[in-house]
């Protein structure tokens, strides 16, 4: 234990440091690309230690799925268009870190880039329903059959004994165990029609600011 949490400790630093460098070079060779890419790489991992804590504000969490989009636009030339909806009062609503980018990427990996052209757009919404907040990821891929979207997304799809490639099933077990059975995801799919993921959660009271 003790060991594990000297590495805890020592990860970020020598990751953070590397990429530090790496920025500073770049810099000093002109490379702007470079800087621009370390920079939101060193954003991204900040946001998924979150210093420790599981539970952030929606903002944070949502500034961590820019930043992948960012960062994947840049290694595949803007292939993705993204449109942004979000109701501004709810970004400090707490949400369990970690839910909406792994969603994103498999509507990017799983969805456009099967395309033939591997390019598309994402839709990318969050409101209040009632006493609920969600959050839609909607993308124009390639979509899913009903075996898929069912091994992946039905309720008693387990991370322990389903094999697959969409990485969604470990996000259905969190949200599951944070806030009840009533909670989750929910995905609407049809092959050639794209996908449609909502993560639905309670809309419970605004994170205080950090001094």
């Amino acid at each position: 234990l003790e060991l594990k949490a000297l590495q805890a400790q020592i990860n970020p630093h020598f990751l953070y440091n590397s990429l530090d460098l790496i920025n500073c070079t770049a810099i000093a060779r002109n490379v702007p690309e470079i800087s621009r890419m370390v920079n939101a790489l060193a954003q991204f991992y900040r946001l998924s230690l979150s210093r420790g804590r599981e539970v952030i504000p929606l903002a944070d969490e949502l500034r961590h799925a820019r930043l992948y989009v960012e960062i994947q636009n840049l290694r595949f030339e803007d292939r993705v268009q993204v449109d942004w909806d979000i109701e501004p009062d709810i970004t400090r609503c707490p949400i369990i870190k970690i839910v909406l980018q792994p969603i994103i990427e498999n509507a990017i990996i799983h969805g456009i880039f099967e395309k033939p052209d591997k390019t598309g757009r994402l839709r990318i919404a969050a409101c209040r329903q009632g006493r609920d907040l969600c959050i839609t990821v909607e993308d124009d891929g390639v979509g899913m059959d009903p075996a898929t979207r069912e091994a992946n997304f039905s309720a008693d799809a387990s991370s322990a004994n389903t094999k697959g490639g969409y990485g969604v099933r470990n996000i259905n077990e969190r949200l599951h165990l944070a806030y009840g059975p009533g909670y989750g995801l929910f995905c609407e799919s049809a092959p050639g029609k794209g996908t449609r993921v909502t993560i639905r959660v309670p809309a419970e009271a605004p994170v205080p600011e950090e001094k």
